[in-house]
């Protein structure tokens, strides 16, 4: 018998490295290998299906099918699902009707007698509207208890006819758990029968506070409610003994059309070219003498705005986005525990009650035109909301609150 010069069987030791390793991912039962599975966007699912002829068809019982549209520059490596962030003007989207037939082959041969999570996150068009009916009601039938319905459009001042909106029996199916829709009408015209909602988010939806009062005395054991990019609402009074979370994030406010921009526009242009015409002929009426003073004029109101540091026509974009909101939001949640605000934040956001409350983060900014006034009133409504955080336990303050309001915190520790 062969041996090393250790005294170790040499054989035994060869044998052992040739052995074949073994492939403990299969050996896991199918309830586990689905639960992992159900963690992936779908089209990364499918891609099991060459790892053995187990993986085959294992997919088509997973319980949750998550939909993406991806979008990528000339490296088609460096894909990305389309988000609030990226601007889709930059990228390629990937071909609509591609996706659409995607998620039909793919809901097609779904297996999965109950599909607890489904999302749809993709560049949504009119034309599409009927496909997302029958995703929708494939929904119901499989007894969904999560759904995702996260929609964008190319045209972020879309009208709102455009958006897509969502059926009403959505609005009766007591089995959901978590619904979060993005950039769609909610209209129900009956009855809302949320009774097993725990989270709702709601993002790039007008809401009214008829609407939002609705939503809250119909979710009776919601526990979690998130609005970003929210506007429409002047009031947010949950008494929602359950509810202990909230969170807002970027109060978008009014925004204009792009027909109301391109009429501006044109009025502005032909109001200018009317002061250049007026301009002309005063100038050659009056000479070269005249034609001095007003280049003169000219000179020196320019140099007062470079003295000043503003920039015209960025001071008229800040007074399009201050988010200055007449009726402002009151909110009233005796019962909240998790108080979370960041982004941009409406004018005149008071908190009323919220005596509950254990943690905050205030993460927000407040528009304006640099002004020593609005410096002033900014100082004011960040100090009314942090005086409301007085007795919490845990306290966030964002970067730019800080900065901001600095004078009120040590005026409030002192």
């Amino acid at each position: 018998m062969r041996t090393t010069s250790d005294g170790r069987n040499g054989n035994r030791c060869s044998s052992r490295r040739r052995k074949p390793g073994v492939d403990r991912l299969s050996k896991l039962p199918d309830s586990v290998l689905l639960h992992i599975l159900s963690f992936l966007p779908i089209e990364d699912a499918i891609g099991t299906e060459v790892l053995s002829k187990r993986w085959k068809s294992l997919w088509t019982y997973s319980p949750s099918l998550i939909f993406r549209q991806y979008i990528y520059d000339d490296d088609p490596e460096d894909e990305r699902p389309i988000s609030h962030d990226t601007y889709t003007e930059e990228w390629i989207v990937l071909e609509d009707r591609n996706f659409v037939a995607f998620v039909d082959k793919t809901l097609l041969l779904s297996n999965c007698s109950k599909v607890d999570k489904l999302e749809f996150d993709f560049q949504y068009k009119p034309c599409l509207a009927s496909k997302v009916d029958l995703w929708a009601r494939f929904a119901a039938v499989k007894g969904t208890e999560e759904l995702h319905l996260l929609f964008h459009d190319e045209n972020i001042y879309a009208d709102e006819n455009r958006r897509y909106e969502l059926p009403q029996h959505l609005f009766t199916n007591s089995l959901f758990r978590e619904l979060n829709f993005r950039n769609c009408r909610v209209n129900p015209k009956g009855n809302i029968g949320w009774k097993s909602l725990k989270k709702l988010s709601i993002g790039e939806v007008r809401l009214s506070n008829e609407l939002l009062e609705k939503i809250l005395l119909s979710s009776p054991v919601l526990e979690m409610l998130e609005l970003y990019w929210y506007e429409g609402f002047s009031r947010l009074h949950v008494n929602n003994a359950s509810l202990k979370k909230l969170i807002l994030r970027s109060y978008q406010g009014p925004t204009p059309t792009y027909e109301e921009d391109e009429a501006e526009a044109e009025h502005n242009n032909e109001e200018a070219d009317a002061e250049n015409d007026n301009g002309e002929d005063e100038a050659e009426a009056g000479g070269a003498h005249g034609a001095a003073e007003d280049a003169a004029d000219g000179g020196n109101a320019l140099e007062g705005d470079l003295s000043d540091g503003e920039n015209p026509a960025e001071e008229d974009e800040a007074d399009d986005w201050h988010g200055f909101d007449p009726e402002g939001l009151d909110i009233l949640a005796p019962h909240l525990h998790s108080l979370e605000i960041s982004g941009r934040l409406a004018w005149n956001c008071q908190l009323i009650n919220v005596s509950s409350l254990v943690d905050a983060k205030l993460a927000c900014n407040l528009k304006s035109d640099g002004g020593e006034e609005d410096v002033m009133r900014i100082q004011n409504e960040l100090g009314g909301l942090l005086s409301s955080f007085a007795h919490v336990k845990s306290l966030a303050v964002g970067t730019w609150a800080m900065r901001v309001s600095l004078p009120t915190i040590l005026f409030h520790c002192d």
